[in-house]
């Protein structure tokens, strides 16, 4: 991974915020040259180097503004990213990924051996499902992806609550309710992967304003290892205390996040990084950002009026 870095260059926005120009243009040609026609590249490197002007007029974001409720809404948007990744951890995918020897075994009814090897299969499927979101991320969407998956967790939480309790209390059909949910274990963790494994680090750093960027992305991955923490500290006794009543939690949880993605949390494919601020200052951020999809429409002529008075003086 080290020898990988040394490959890949640096992006655009560092290098116009450093005064490397020359470097700049290269590399934003090299990155969107079989993507877009030169006068659009040109557009973006207007825009993009009118924000770097723009900001470094202002000066750099403190902590403080990341709870400031400002014309962009930084502190909606600080919120924001923090949300997606407490999500993320309070869905209950680190209950499987850390526990599922001890779920296959405890909670399904299977031997140790069977348990470990099923264990082994699930991870192998994580791994191999963690390369469908590359496809699909910025052909569907960061909405769609959430929506749909989480929803999808969320019945199989539910649906894995009344098959674990077939289990539990040892009713007739006990082992095809334990090998249902054994199955249930592979889909709710596909659907995780595909909707919230690549989505859950991409989204924070398109939704937080640029100057905030380091700040707000350092918070809201704290967040995320904070409730990892919390989930597997209680887990083990949850299994052990209120047995198949804890997928019911995580099936609450998980419905509950899908009206809140869908209120409050604004498409961000197809959008330059720039153009998120526009989105904001809009009454309606989730509609705003499907009409400034469609345009790619960039809150820059503030901006420009920035670089043209530093220019004068």
């Amino acid at each position: 991974m080290l020898s990988l870095i040394l490959l890949i260059p640096e992006t655009p926005r560092w290098l116009v915020a450093h005064d490397r120009t020359d470097e700049f243009l290269a590399v934003l040609t090299r990155l969107r040259g079989g993507k877009q026609d030169e006068a659009s590249i040109s557009e973006l490197h207007k825009d993009i180097v009118a924000t770097a002007v723009w900001e470094k007029s202002i000066g750099a974001g403190s902590w403080r503004d990341l709870i400031r409720n400002d014309r962009i809404k930084s502190q909606r948007r600080f919120l924001t990213a923090c949300a997606i990744q407490i999500f993320q951890q309070l869905g209950g995918i680190n209950a499987i990924i850390y526990y599922s020897p001890t779920l296959f075994q405890k909670s399904l009814g299977f031997d140790q051996h069977t348990s470990s090897l099923m264990a082994g299969c699930l991870q192998t499927w994580f791994f191999i499902a963690s390369f469908i979101p590359w496809v699909l991320i910025d052909r569907i969407g960061r909405r769609p992806l959430l929506l749909s998956m989480i929803s999808l967790m969320a019945a199989v939480m539910a649906a894995q609550a009344g098959l674990v309790r077939q289990v539990q209390y040892g009713t007739s059909t006990k082992h095809a309710a334990g090998s249902a949910a054994a199955a249930m274990l592979f889909i709710f963790q596909g659907a995780f992967t595909i909707g919230f494994q690549s989505t859950v680090w991409v989204y924070p750093t398109e939704i937080l304003p640029l100057r905030l960027r380091q700040r707000g992305s350092s918070i809201s991955t704290a967040s995320n290892w904070i409730c990892n923490y919390a989930v597997v500290q209680f887990i083990p006794p949850a299994i052990q205390n209120i047995g198949y009543k804890t997928y019911i939690i995580f099936a609450i949880l998980n419905a509950t996040w899908v009206p809140m993605i869908y209120f409050f949390f604004p498409e961000t494919k197809g959008l330059e990084l720039e153009a998120v601020d526009h989105v904001f200052v809009a009454d309606n951020p989730v509609s705003e950002s499907f009409e400034a999809e469609k345009g790619n429409v960039m809150l820059v002529e503030e901006k420009r009026n920035v670089v043209q008075a530093v220019a004068v003086a």
